[in-house]
């Protein structure tokens, strides 16, 4: 994977997770570009807000939000 991609990718989850609150546009449109998928912002805002209490790494939820399925262990 492109480890500036996912570095912008980790920034932004980062971002969201800030403000508990679903994305704005602008953020959502960004994780769309960055990870080819089309999220919708309650999605997104679910994910970035909870991975720090869910079993994942922030590398998995990058991975998650790129490939839509969790990394095998």
């Amino acid at each position: 994977m492109d480890a500036e991609k996912n570095e912008k990718i980790k920034k932004l989850i980062n971002e969201i997770a800030e403000y508990y609150d679903e994305p704005d546009e602008k953020q959502v449109e960004e994780m769309r570009k960055l990870t080819g998928v089309d999220w919708y912002a309650e999605d997104l805002q679910t994910l970035c807000c909870g991975y720090w209490e869910s079993p994942h790494t922030l590398e998995e939820l990058v991975y998650f939000l790129i490939h839509e399925e969790w990394p095998q262990k």
